[in-house]
């Protein structure tokens, strides 16, 4: 397993740095276009839920773990996701981001004992 990793502070002016991350990591890998772009909008979510929660003070990893046929994406902390934000209306008494991150990924684990997210879609390496 191939294990890359980058810590932001905590705050939105550093989450661009995120989204460049997962972006490279995921082309190097041979990820689509469409998920690479899809788990950027994720990272943002999640790195944005944790600076709001106040759950970053140390700030926010965000690490990949890859092999032959999988890339998995943590982020930590992402937030807990359960309360919707005070001005929308929560979908099935979830927060709109995780509405969002599990319509884009179904299978997503969000740990709320360590407030971990978590990520895996396949590569097509070469």
């Amino acid at each position: 397993m191939e294990r890359l990793a980058i810590r932001i502070p905590p705050g939105s002016a550093h989450v661009a740095s995120v989204r460049a991350f997962v972006g490279a990591v995921g082309r190097r890998l041979g990820v689509s276009e469409e998920t690479i772009d899809d788990l950027r909008l994720v990272a943002t979510e999640a790195c944005a839920q944790a600076i709001e929660e106040r759950v970053a003070d140390d700030g926010v990893e965000v690490r990949t773990l890859s092999d032959d046929h999988r890339l998995l994406l943590e982020i930590d902390p992402s937030g807990s996701f359960e309360r919707p934000p005070d001005e929308l209306d929560g979908f099935a008494g979830r927060s709109t981001r995780r509405a969002l991150i599990e319509g884009l990924f179904p299978d997503a684990e969000f740990d709320r004992e360590r407030a971990v997210l978590r990520i895996s879609v396949p590569v097509t390496r070469s």
